[in-house]
């Protein structure tokens, strides 16, 4: 439990997803069991788009829910841009992304670790919302259900504004020793960005480059 707590912890995460990763480790959220013992509204507890029990596993890791099943292929896409396997992506490594311990022949890759902190932490930050605005928002009408393209657009700008927060906090003039190691930061998104190879050297601080992840297209209705 130390660890997970001190996993939630991390610098690479925002104060919102630390937050939920928190939360989530601690059972705080009113979903699954939670109403079990509450007359009248036991329903609540079951994941009307799988009919099991709708506990945090069950959402950001085996509904059926296209958002779901769509967030989790734009990240695994980006991800195996630059790594040879899949996103670990069962509860305990996403709860645990802060200790993320990836290495590169031999040696600890902090580049590669980074990008898996962002790359789940915001996914499943975003699986979230989109989960309570279908069952809370939308009383999980149809239409919200078929949110393919919505889905992309949101996780290609949720991992947008995180880029580019890396790009202003690398301003050591600004942020003196708080600001980000350059190269770290380059280490992280390579392999990652649209039109890589025709980018400056300092693209990380060069604000007259536009910057950007590659823009996959919506996903299929698989999943």
């Amino acid at each position: 439990m130390v660890n997970i707590w001190l996993a939630t912890k991390h610098k690479d995460l925002t104060r919102k997803t630390r937050d939920f990763l928190w939360k989530s480790s601690q059972h705080a959220y009113k979903i699954g069991e939670y109403w079990n013992n509450i007359p009248g509204y036991e329903e609540r507890g079951t994941c009307p788009l799988c009919e099991s029990q709708e506990d945090m596993e069950h959402i950001l890791t085996t509904c059926s829910s296209k958002a779901r099943s769509t967030a989790w292929k734009l990240a695994n896409d980006l991800w195996l841009k630059r790594n040879n396997t899949p996103l670990p992506t069962n509860l305990g490594d996403i709860l645990g992304c802060g200790l993320a311990s990836f290495t590169t022949n031999g040696k600890m890759d902090s580049g590669k670790n980074r990008l898996y902190r962002i790359l789940v932490s915001e996914t499943v930050f975003l699986i979230w919302k989109l989960r309570n605005e279908r069952r809370i928002r939308d009383e999980d009408s149809q239409e919200h259900r078929n949110i393919t393209i919505e889905t992309t657009s949101r996780w290609t700008n949720a991992i947008n504004k995180r880029l580019t927060t890396d790009r202003h906090l690398t301003n050591v003039t600004r942020f003196g020793k708080r600001a980000l190691n350059e190269k770290l930061i380059k280490r992280t998104w390579k392999g990652c960005l649209k039109d890589e190879e025709f980018l400056p050297d300092n693209w990380h601080r060069n604000r007259g480059v536009l910057v950007g992840i590659s823009k996959a297209p919506p996903p299929g209705d698989a999943g």
